[in-house]
C-alpha cells in the first residue's frame, strides 16, 4: 500500500512520502465447518512491513537509525491504540529503525508480540522521532503520518492458524483444501514454508483435478465455474480496482522479490495490468498492458493489447494489428516452410545475411533484389562494371510492370534522374521514353498531377502533346479551366489564367527588349533557307518600365520584314491601344491611311445578313444600306446618299407664287428623300420657304414660295442637296 503524508519537520517543512508495503501470507476458508485443522508452529506470527521515505523532489531520506512507533487501531481516526510497538528488533540500538537510502524494513511483533486481532477493520499508524529526541526521553514523535491505513487479511491469517491449531488440528507442516472446501493436512501444498516452489490449487466441485505437468512443488492450478469469459469451467482469478471509474483504472499484478543481499528488503521487478481504454460511462473497453522497471527508475509500459487486438511495442496508440515503435531485429535462422497460400512469411537468411520473403505459397526470393518481387519478370541483367542494368518484363496487358509507391513527400522526389557531366551528350537525353514499335496511336507517356486523367501533361504516340486535357488534335494542345486562380501568392491579376508563358531573362531592364513567337513554314522560291516569315513580339517600351506593346510582323512578298499591328503602345503611357497598318496608334484603335490604289482603304465591310436579334452597338452591313443598333436594342439605318452642290439665282417672284430652278445629281430617282443646304445670304423676310425634292432621274428641283406680301428677289448663292438613298 501507499501512504502519503506531510512531514512537520519544525526547521525545514519538507514534505515526505511513504510507498509501504505489507507482504501478507494468507489461507483462504470456505464459509463450511472445519473440520480437520492445523497449523505448523514454525509459521512466524509477524508481519513484514516495508517503506521507503522521500521528499518532494524525490530525494530519500539520510542513512541512519530512527526511532519510529507503529500503532494498530480498530477506528481510521481517533481511538486509543490496541498495538504499540517501537522501532524494530533489527534496528541499533533495538527499538530504532535501520534506514538505508530511504527505505526501511520492520517485522510487525518483533519487539511487542502481536495481541489475537479479531477485526477485519484495523488502521495502521506510523510515528517518527526525527531528532530521536523520545528514544532519549527528552522528547516526543512530532511526525505522524495520516492518514491511517487499513490492514487487509495478514492479521486474519495469523488469527486463522491459530484457530485451527486451538481446535487440535495435526501439525503436518502444510495445508490444502479439499473440493468441499474443508482445510485438509497433506504434503503436496507447502504454505509458508522455505520451499522454492508452491502449489497451491483452488478447485471447485466442476471438474476433477488437474494432473501435475511440471516437477514436484511448481504447478499452481485454477478450476472454476467460468465467471469470467464464456468459457465453461474456465480458470478465474479475478483483481479488481475499487476507484471510481476513470479511464487507466484497473487491476495490475506485480512481480518482485529482494534487491539487498542480506535484507528482506522487497522490489517490483515487472508488473501486468488490465485497464480501462477510455473515460466512457458503461464502456467495456480494456487494454492489457506489461510493464519492466529499469534501474533507480519507475515501472515503464513496453507492450500494449488494445480493446480491438492491436498490439504495440513501444507505443501506447498501435494503429495496426502489430505496431512497433523502435527498430526490429531479426536473428539469423535457416530456410522455414514457404508461407500458406494468401499469406506472406518473412525471415533472415542466416547464411546469405539477407531477408527473403515468401509470398502466396510462393518459393523463397530476396527481399534486397527488386526486381525478385515482380513474378511478371523475365530477365534482370545487371553490369556490375559499369552499374547499367536492364530489366524486361513480360506482362499481360492489364499490368504494370513497375510500380513505385510512396508517401507524401515534401523536399525529396519518387524518381530523380540527375547528372553531374556539365556535357551530357546522349541523343536519348537523361529520361528517354519511346515506343520502339510502329504504332502512332496511343498514349507513350502521361506525367498527372492528381487522380484524373489528363490533369498534367500528355504525349502521344503521334508526337502531339496535350497540357491539362486529353485532346489531341493539336501538336500542342493546352486544355485549363481557370475558374480558380492558379497564381493564388500573387496579387497581379494578370497572373490569373495563363495557360502560355515565355519570358525574356535579361536583366539589364534596357528599352525595346522583347520576347517573341516565331512562325515559320518550309520556305520556297527565292526565299533564303530559314528566313522567319513572321512572329508575335512583347517588346519594353522604355528602361526599367513595365509597360509594353505587342507587334505582330510579317514577311512582305517583296522580301521586306514589316510590323503590320502594332497593340499596347502610347507614346506617353501604357493604354492598350491598338494600331493597324500604323505603329503609332493614337487611339483604342488606329487605322492606317488609304491609298488611291484599289484595295488599300483602310476599311471595307462584305455584305452580309443581319443579326435575327439586334445587339446593342452592332455594325451591320447588307450589301445596300449600313445599320447601327442603338444602347436600346434599336437597328438604325446610317444616312447614306448623293451630294451635289450648285449656284441658284432665283427671279424676283411676286406674291402668294413661287419660282423653281434644278441641280443635276447622278443616280437621284423619283421618291428618294432630299435635304436642302441654303446659303444664308439667299434668306429673304419671313413667310417664305424653300423645298426640294427629285423632280426626274439625276434632277433635283428646288422651289422659292413667297407669301410674304410683297414681291421676294432672293439673293444668288451656292445651294447643297443630299438625296438619301
Amino acid at each position: 500500500m501507499i501512504i502519503r503524508n506531510y512531514h512537520k519537520d519544525k526547521s525545514n517543512f519538507q514534505k515526505f512520502y511513504i510507498n509501504s508495503a505489507l507482504i501478507f501470507t494468507f489461507v483462504v476458508i470456505f464459509s463450511q465447518q472445519v473440520n480437520i485443522v492445523s497449523a505448523g508452529t514454525g509459521i512466524n506470527q509477524q508481519i513484514p512491513y516495508s517503506g521507503s521515505i522521500v521528499n518532494n523532489a524525490g530525494v530519500a531520506w539520510p542513512n541512519g537509525n530512527k526511532n519510529m512507533k507503529f500503532e494498530i487501531y480498530n477506528v481510521a481516526s481517533g481511538g486509543t491504540p490496541i498495538y504499540t510497538q517501537i522501532g524494530d528488533i533489527s534496528g541499533t540500538p533495538t527499538g530504532t529503525v535501520k534506514i538505508e537510502d530511504g527505505r526501511f524494513d520492520v517485522l510487525l511483533g518483533s519487539v511487542t508480540a502481536l495481541p489475537t486481532l479479531n477485526d477485519d477493520s484495523l488502521y495502521l499508524q506510523i510515528s517518527m522521532d526525527d531528532d530521536n529526541s523520545a528514544f532519549t526521553g527528552v522528547g516526543g514523535y512530532e511526525e505522524v503520518f495520516s492518514p491511517r491505513r487499513r490492514i487487509g487479511s495478514a492479521l486474519s491469517a495469523i488469527n486463522a492458524l491459530r484457530l485451527v491449531a486451538a481446535n487440535g488440528g495435526t501439525n503436518t507442516g502444510t495445508l490444502s483444501l479439499d473440493i468441499s472446501g474443508n482445510v485438509i493436512a497433506t504434503g503436496s501444498s507447502m504454505v509458508g514454508t522455505s520451499e522454492a516452489r508452491i502449489n497451491t490449487k483452488f478447485l471447485s466441485v466442476n471438474g476433477a483435478a488437474n494432473t501435475n505437468a511440471d516437477y514436484g512443488g511448481s504447478a499452481g492450478a485454477f478450476v472454476g465455474p467460468g465467471l469470467i469469459g464464456s468459457g465453461a469451467n474456465s480458470a478465474t482469478v479475478s483483481i479488481e480496482d475499487n476507484r471510481a471509474m476513470a479511464v487507466d483504472q484497473g487491476g495490475v499484478i506485480g512481480f518482485g522479490g529482494r534487491y539487498v543481499s542480506g535484507s528482506p528488503a522487497y522490489a517490483n521487478w515487472a508488473n501486468i495490468a488490465g485497464r480501462k481504454e477510455n473515460g466512457i460511462n458503461s464502456n467495456y473497453g480494456g487494454y492489457l498492458a506489461f510493464f519492466t522497471r529499469p534501474n533507480l527508475a519507475s515501472p515503464t509500459e513496453r507492450l500494449r493489447i488494445t480493446s480491438t487486438g492491436n498490439v504495440g511495442i513501444g507505443t501506447t496508440q498501435p494503429a495496426t494489428a502489430l505496431d512497433i515503435n523502435g527498430a526490429e531485429s531479426m536473428r539469423g535462422m535457416a530456410e522455414p516452410a514457404v508461407s500458406p497460400a494468401g499469406q506472406g512469411r518473412i525471415y533472415f537468411d542466416s547464411t546469405a545475411n539477407t531477408y527473403r520473403v515468401s509470398q502466396n505459397a510462393g518459393a523463397y526470393i530476396n527481399l534486397g533484389a527488386l526486381s525478385s518481387l515482380n513474378p511478371a519478370r523475365a530477365t534482370n541483367s545487371i553490369n556490375n562494371l559499369n552499374f547499367a542494368q536492364t530489366w524486361n518484363w513480360t506482362t499481360a496487358s492489364t499490368q504494370t510492370p513497375l510500380s513505385v509507391n510512396t508517401n507524401a513527400l515534401t523536399t525529396g522526389s519518387i524518381l530523380s534522374l540527375a547528372t553531374s557531366n556539365a556535357s551530357v551528350n546522349s541523343t536519348n537525353g537523361l529520361l528517354y521514353v519511346a515506343n520502339t514499335g510502329a504504332a502512332t496511336t496511343g498514349t507513350i507517356a502521361r506525367i498527372q498531377s492528381n487522380s484524373t486523367a489528363g490533369s498534367g501533361l500528355t504525349v502521344f504516340a503521334n508526337g502531339n502533346v496535350a497540357i491539362g486535357g486529353t485532346d489531341t488534335r493539336g501538336v500542342l494542345t493546352v486544355q485549363k479551366d481557370f475558374a480558380t486562380p492558379i497564381f493564388n501568392a500573387n496579387t497581379d491579376m494578370g497572373d490569373q489564367g495563363r495557360t502560355f508563358v515565355m519570358q525574356n531573362n535579361n536583366t539589364t531592364n534596357t528599352a525595346n527588349q522583347f520576347s517573341n513567337i516565331t512562325l515559320q513554314i518550309n520556305p520556297t522560291g527565292g526565299i533564303g533557307s530559314g528566313r522567319v516569315l513572321g512572329d508575335i513580339r512583347l517588346v519594353r517600351e522604355t528602361a526599367n518600365q513595365t509597360n509594353s506593346y505587342f507587334i505582330f510582323s510579317a514577311l512582305r512578298q517583296d522580301g521586306t520584314y514589316k510590323d503590320f499591328t502594332k497593340i499596347g503602345f502610347d507614346s506617353s503611357y501604357f493604354v492598350g491601344n491598338v494600331g493597324i497598318g500604323t505603329t503609332a496608334p493614337t487611339a483604342r484603335l488606329t487605322l492606317g491611311a488609304g491609298t488611291a490604289t484599289a484595295n488599300t482603304a483602310p476599311i471595307k465591310f462584305t455584305a452580309g445578313t443581319n443579326l435575327t436579334t439586334p445587339e446593342a452597338g452592332a455594325l451591320e452591313w447588307n450589301g445596300t444600306n449600313l445599320f447601327l443598333t442603338t444602347s436600346g436594342a434599336v437597328r438604325q439605318t446610317i444616312n447614306q446618299g448623293l451630294t451635289a452642290t450648285a449656284t441658284l439665282d432665283f427671279p424676283s417672284t411676286a406674291n402668294d407664287s413661287f419660282s423653281t430652278l434644278t441641280i443635276a445629281i447622278a443616280n437621284a430617282a423619283l421618291n428618294d428623300v432630299v435635304s436642302l443646304g441654303l446659303p444664308d445670304g439667299s434668306v429673304p423676310a419671313a413667310a417664305t420657304n424653300f423645298s426640294a425634292w427629285v423632280s426626274a432621274a439625276n434632277t433635283v428641283t428646288v422651289r422659292f414660295t413667297n407669301n410674304s406680301g410683297v414681291a421676294q428677289d432672293p439673293a444668288s448663292g451656292s445651294f447643297k442637296v443630299f438625296v438619301t438613298k
